[in-house]
């Protein structure tokens, strides 16, 4: 199945009452607030971002100001939710990069309140790191970088890839200092 990535703009995306009602039923309250929120004060988010996987809506994710005082713009992941029936099939990765990818060369750190044990996992394994006594559990350091564009690896000296999976196109964004695979299988 083919993951597909669209920014929310003006409205939520087809599907949420689905999304949101599982959530509700997953004992997360997210959705809720994401859609009171989207509808009283849209500018409140940075960037929000829905995946469909197989014509469903599969996940959500948005950005915000960092609402804790801090000594420098700061970015907080929020309203993020995966369908039970979506998940560990890279819906929250690829959600996650498309927004660390829009913050890149704006803010200097990123911030997440990871809800649970697997959460917090999923935040460190894309480069964040648990932090104490502060408003937020994880943190992430953004590279310093006005470009903040993919860039291809093939053709830099190293073998390309794309010939072990005709579907995989190795990029690498820059200022994630990540490697994002198109396909982006293995992860969740």
């Amino acid at each position: 199945m083919d993951l597909k990535l669209e920014p929310i703009v003006d409205e939520l995306p087809a599907g949420f009452a689905d999304l949101e009602a599982d959530a509700t039923a997953d004992g997360h309250r997210q959705m809720t607030c994401l859609a009171a929120e989207l509808t009283e004060t849209p500018a409140f988010f940075h960037a929000a971002y829905a995946c469909c996987l197989g014509g469903r809506l599969a996940g959500i994710g948005a950005m915000t100001d960092e609402p804790a005082p801090t000594a420098q713009p700061t970015w907080r992941m929020r309203r993020f939710y995966v369908h039970r029936e979506f998940r560990r099939r890279q819906v929250a990765f690829s959600i996650a990069m498309a927004l660390l990818q829009d913050a890149a060369g704006k803010v200097s750190t990123m911030t997440v309140h990871a809800g649970n044990q697997a959460a917090a996992q999923f935040w460190e394994a894309i480069g964040f790191r648990r932090v104490a006594d502060l408003a937020w559990s994880h943190q992430r350091t953004m590279r310093d970088t006005t470009a903040g564009q993919m860039r291809s690896t093939a053709g830099r000296g190293e073998r390309s890839r794309s010939r072990r999976s005709p579907t995989a196109r190795i990029c690498h964004c820059a200022a994630l200092d990540l490697p994002l695979h198109q396909s982006l299988k293995g992860r969740s």
